[in-house]
């Protein structure tokens, strides 16, 4: 296995993330072995950082639906989605203009929408 800067400083800091066998790993393994612990590559001086984590948000109830189909149906689709969401006491915050799919991708006649809505009371 090739030692690179990176790897070689990946085993060092591996001690102090209290990472058993270091070296049993793969470059990959090891690397995010690394991440899972909150350590960062830092390429300019070379070394792995202890970066704190940041404190897990609260969940703001947001959620996001895409609705995908035939771009000719697109409208009626995602009218018939959105109504359904309301029917089962959704609030609708927005729905995104339409999306069409990429031309040379896998599905070129196909459109999307988004719809954000929040959990009624």
């Amino acid at each position: 296995m090739r030692q690179t800067a990176k790897y070689t400083a990946a085993i060092q800091a591996a001690k102090q993330a209290k990472i058993s066998n270091p070296r049993t790993l793969d470059h990959e393994a090891l690397y995010t072995a690394l991440e899972k612990k909150s350590y960062v590559w830092d390429s300019v001086v070379k070394s792995w950082r202890y970066v704190e984590p940041l404190p897990e948000p609260e969940p703001t109830g947001l959620i996001r639906v895409r609705v995908s189909a035939h771009k000719r149906e697109i409208d009626l689709k995602s009218s018939v989605v959105a109504k359904a969401l309301t029917k089962a006491k959704f609030q609708i915050s927005n729905i995104s203009k339409v999306y069409q799919n990429h031309p040379d991708g896998k599905s070129p006649h196909e459109a999307r929408v988004y719809i954000e809505c929040m959990e009624g009371k």
